[in-house]
């Protein structure tokens, strides 16, 4: 695996979303993942890109990460129209759980 910082930057975000950090907010929360983090998701992103982000990862966790992008993916129309109680929302407790669940996959593998 290659030594870049994304391997603890996405862990750090997972934890964020496992926790639904205030601090952070939604949009954050959010973007983090969507624009900053998760490079796969990104069909913008050169080939250059997402070759070194994938060589970060080893098979496991980049099929752990791909499961939970794809159900972060799914509430996300809906995440974008929560105003007020967010960390209520059951969109965001969806992630919140796919985001845990992630996590404990991720320490079984290390």
């Amino acid at each position: 695996m290659k030594e870049l910082a994304y391997h603890s930057s996405i862990h750090e975000h997972l934890v964020a979303l496992a926790s639904l950090d205030e601090r952070l907010g939604p949009d954050e929360l959010i973007c983090g993942w969507f624009d900053d983090l998760y490079f796969p998701g990104d069909e913008q992103r050169e080939d250059r890109g997402k070759r070194e982000w994938q060589e970060c990862f080893n098979s496991e966790e980049l099929a752990i990460l791909s499961t939970f992008h794809q159900i972060f993916t799914q509430h996300l129309d809906g995440l974008r129209k929560v105003r007020g109680a967010w960390r209520l929302d059951p969109h965001w407790l969806a992630v919140r759980d796919a985001a845990q669940d992630a996590l404990a996959r991720l320490r079984a593998v290390a």
